[in-house]
């Protein structure tokens, strides 16, 4: 896939409903603590609201991944991303949390991903902040945010 240059998120949220995919935005960018570069901070953003893949080198991997929530988790900034492709550890496809201040080489990618997957366990992994997140479909067990 082509990557595309960095989209600016909207300054004004709204809980969108396209494609059988609402996005849950739960944090303002203005708020966020500064534990993140802001760029990359606005790419995750711009990923998860307008569903596109990214590709960034992690603990030395290559991935591409869909991300699907993006907050602070034990302290830590991290994105919960369905990994479709490169290397991993983990057999792929599948899930992975990733440490945002170790992500390297960012960038956006043009190919869209169909919205929320189910988690293996039915529910997303627990947050202490959520910024941001791809909402779960109507027809989810997975329990809204808000």
């Amino acid at each position: 896939p082509e990557a595309r240059p960095l989209a600016k998120c909207a300054k004004s949220f709204a809980h969108l409903d396209n494609n059988r995919c609402n996005i849950e935005v739960l944090q303002m960018p203005e708020t966020i603590p500064q534990l993140v570069d802001q760029e990359l901070d606005e790419l995750i953003r711009s990923a998860i609201m307008q569903r596109n893949l990214l590709r960034f080198t992690y603990k030395g991997n290559e991935r591409i991944a869909e991300p699907h929530d993006y907050g602070i988790q034990n302290g830590i900034v991290r994105v919960f991303c369905f990994q479709v492709a490169g290397r991993s550890t983990s057999p792929l496809p599948g899930w992975c949390l990733v440490d945002v201040h170790e992500m390297q080489d960012y960038e956006i990618l043009e190919q869209h991903f169909g919205g929320n997957r189910e988690a293996p366990s039915g529910r997303h992994h627990r947050w202490d902040e959520v910024f941001i997140r791809v909402g779960p479909p109507a027809n989810s067990k997975v329990k809204r945010l808000r």
